[in-house]
């Protein structure tokens, strides 16, 4: 549930004083994202440490190689990219230990959909 509050460092609600200050808070919970199915986490969660490290290596010696250039076109760049990022995901999924969100669903822990949450907060002073 979201909660939104202000606070008036005002002491004297009848008293309008131009130069006080208000914070504002707002508490709002984050939808989980996963972006593998339970299936993918656990096959990757099923392979042997010997081809868990072999995959891992090889995803950040490939990720070095072939490094998107200003010099081509957007095309050629964003795929370049997208190439990368995928390197990144597959090293992720696969790091020793795996992520929370791998061992959860492995473990059959899952996740609600509450996700976590952040916080924002500022300050302003009026004049």
């Amino acid at each position: 549930e979201d909660d939104m509050s202000v606070d008036d460092d005002d002491d004297d609600d009848d008293d309008i004083d131009d130069g006080g200050i208000y914070e504002w808070s707002y508490l709002e919970s984050l939808t989980a994202v996963n972006f593998d199915s339970e299936s993918t986490l656990r096959n990757a969660a099923g392979l042997d440490d010997s081809t868990r490290s072999k995959i891992v290596e090889q995803a950040r010696m490939d990720s070095t190689r072939v490094l998107p250039s200003s010099d081509e076109n957007v095309y050629g760049f964003g795929k370049q990219i997208a190439r990368l990022a995928q390197l990144a995901h597959i090293a992720d999924v696969l790091e020793e230990g795996g992520t929370t969100t791998t061992t959860a669903a492995v473990d059959g822990g899952g996740d609600d959909g509450g996700g976590g949450a952040t916080t924002a907060s500022s300050s302003s002073s009026s004049s």
